[in-house]
C-alpha cells in the first residue's frame, strides 16, 4: 500500500513537465520569430540604405558629369571668342602691314582701341562698387523733426555737422563716392542737402576748408552735394597739391569755379607767393570773391575765359544744380542752361606778356572742354616757365570744342611733359600708360624730377592746421 500511495504523485508531475516543455518550446518559437522578424527589417533598412547611397552617387555622378559639360561649354566659347578676337587682331595686323605709309594712322586708332578698352575697363570696376555698395533705404533719424525746422535753423544744422576728410589719398575715389554711405553723419548731411535740393533753395553754408580755411557753399548743387556730403572733393589731386606747393610759388588756377583751389593755393603759398584765378561766369566770379576774402587771402582774379583766341564768345551757364558747369562749347552731360553770357577770351600768352610773372610753379586747369584750346594758347608760357599741371581729360567735353583726349595728351608730349594718372588702388601719382586717359591728370617737365614727397600717404603739413 505505501508502494501504491508513494507512486501517485508521478503522473502529475510528469504532466507538469510536459507542460512546461512545452511553453517553453512555444518561447523559443516566439522568440525566434521576433529574432527573425527584426531581422527582416534590418535587412529591409539595409537595402533601402543601399538604395539610397546608391542613388546618391547616381546624382552626384551626374551633377559631376554636367558640371564637366558647363566647364567644356565655357571653355569652348572662350576659345571661340579668343579664336575670333585672335582673327580679328591678325586682319587687323596685315591691314595695318599693306603699307608703311598707313602706319601713323593705324597706330592712333589702336592708341584709340587702348583708351576705350581701359574706359571700359574702369566704367566696369566702378559699376561693380557701385552694386556692391548698399544705399541706406531711409534716413535712420525721424526727419519730420528737421521738417518742422526753418531754412535758417536748418543751415545752422548743417554747419553743425559738417566735416573735413584729411589731406590724404583716397583709393578708388570717384564722385558721389559716400553718397549712400550707411553712416548716420553721412545720412543726416545727404538728407540735408537734398531738402534744399528738391525746393531749388540756395542754402548758403561755411564749412571747413583745407589748411584752416573756410568755405562759402550752397546746398543743393553739385559741388555742395560732394564736398558737404563726403567731406571732399578730388581728394588725390588735393593730396598731391599739398606735398608740391609750397610757400613763395605762383600758382594758376583756370577755370577758378567758387575757389576750392584757389583758396587752398593762396593759404599753402603765403604772403610770399602769388596766385592768379580766372573764371569767366558772373556767378562763379561772386562766390569765388567772397571765399578769398571770407578767409582774409589775396588773389589775383581775371573775369575771362582762356582758351586760343582773343576776343568774346559765348559762355553756355550751368542751371541751380550743375552751378559750376560752364562752358564755351555745348554740355558734355544731360545739364540744364541757365542761360548764354557773352564773355571776354583771352590767350595765356597775350596775359602774361601783358603781366610778366617771375615764376609760374603750378596750373590747374578745369575749363569744360576747352583744355586743348587753353594750352594752344599758352605755348610760350609752357617753354618759358615750365608749369606742372594739373588737368582735366573729358571726353565728351573736349569733342563739343574740336579736340580729344588724344590729341591733348599728343600736344602735351610735343612740349616735352610726362604724363602721370592717380592710380585707382593707392590714388597716387602714377606714369600713364601710352593711349589711357582718366579724369584728371598730371603733365610734369621731363626736366623736372617727380618729387618723391608726392607718392607719400599722409600729408607734410599738420592736420589741425
Amino acid at each position: 500500500m505505501y508502494l501504491t500511495g508513494g507512486v501517485g504523485w508521478i503522473a502529475p508531475a510528469l504532466a507538469l513537465i510536459v507542460l512546461m516543455i512545452a511553453a517553453a518550446g512555444l518561447f523559443i518559437r516566439r522568440t525566434w520569430l521576433r529574432a527573425a522578424s527584426i531581422e527582416r527589417q534590418l535587412e529591409e533598412f539595409r537595402t533601402q540604405l543601399r538604395d539610397q547611397l546608391r542613388l546618391r552617387d547616381e546624382a552626384e555622378q551626374r551633377r559631376a558629369q554636367d558640371g564637366q559639360a558647363e566647364i567644356q561649354k565655357v571653355r569652348h566659347e572662350i576659345s571661340g571668342q579668343l579664336a575670333s578676337q585672335s582673327a580679328a587682331q591678325a586682319y587687323d595686323s596685315s591691314q595695318i602691314l599693306r603699307g608703311v605709309n598707313g602706319i601713323p594712322s593705324a597706330t592712333a586708332a589702336l592708341h584709340d582701341h587702348v583708351a576705350d578698352v581701359s574706359s571700359q575697363i574702369s566704367t566696369l570696376a566702378d559699376t561693380v562698387e557701385l552694386i556692391l555698395r548698399q544705399a541706406p533705404r531711409s534716413c535712420a533719424i525721424d526727419s519730420s523733426i528737421l521738417e518742422t525746422k526753418t531754412e535758417d535753423e536748418l543751415i545752422a544744422v548743417a554747419e553743425s555737422v559738417a566735416f573735413l576728410r584729411p589731406l590724404v589719398p583716397y583709393p578708388k575715389w570717384c564722385f558721389d563716392a559716400d553718397l549712400a554711405n550707411p553712416d548716420l553723419a553721412f545720412q543726416v548731411r545727404r538728407w540735408l542737402w537734398q531738402y534744399f535740393h528738391d525746393r531749388k533753395r540756395e542754402g548758403p553754408i561755411v564749412i571747413p576748408w583745407h589748411c584752416g580755411t573756410r568755405l562759402r557753399l550752397f546746398l543743393g548743387n553739385d559741388m555742395s552735394r560732394q564736398i558737404y556730403v563726403a567731406g571732399c572733393v578730388e581728394p588725390n589731386e588735393f593730396a598731391f597739391f599739398d606735398h608740391v606747393l609750397q610757400p613763395g610759388m605762383t600758382f594758376l588756377d583756370a577755370g577758378a569755379n567758387d575757389g576750392i583751389y584757389t583758396v587752398f593755393a593762396a593759404k599753402r603759398v603765403g604772403n610770399g607767393g602769388t596766385v592768379w584765378a580766372f573764371e569767366p561766369s558772373g556767378r562763379e566770379l561772386s562766390r569765388l570773391r567772397h571765399n578769398l576774402e571770407l578767409n582774409r587771402l589775396t588773389a589775383r582774379v581775371f573775369p575771362l575765359a582762356l582758351a586760343d583766341c582773343s576776343g568774346q564768345a559765348e559762355l553756355s551757364v550751368g542751371a541751380y544744380e550743375h552751378a559750376g558747369l560752364n562752358t564755351l562749347g555745348a554740355f558734355a552731360h544731360q545739364t540744364e542752361m541757365e542761360r548764354k553770357a557773352l564773355v571776354e577770351v583771352r590767350r595765356l600768352d597775350e596775359v602774361l606778356n601783358e603781366n610778366p610773372l617771375a615764376r609760374l610753379d603750378l596750373m590747374k586747369i578745369d575749363v569744360e572742354g576747352a583744355e586743348l584750346r587753353l594750352l594752344r594758347g599758352a605755348v610760350e608760357t609752357l617753354r618759358k616757365y615750365r608749369p606742372v599741371l594739373l588737368f582735366e581729360v573729358s571726353e565728351g567735353s573736349l569733342k563739343h570744342q574740336g579736340g580729344s583726349p588724344r590729341e591733348l595728351l599728343a600736344f602735351l608730349h610735343t612740349e616735352n611733359y610726362l604724363i602721370h594718372a592717380f592710380d585707382r588702388v593707392t590714388g597716387l601719382p602714377v606714369p600713364a600708360a601710352p593711349g589711357v586717359f582718366a579724369e584728371n591728370m598730371i603733365g610734369y617737365p621731363v626736366e623736372k624730377p617727380m618729387p618723391a614727397s608726392s607718392r607719400w600717404s599722409w600729408p607734410t603739413q599738420s592736420l589741425s592746421q
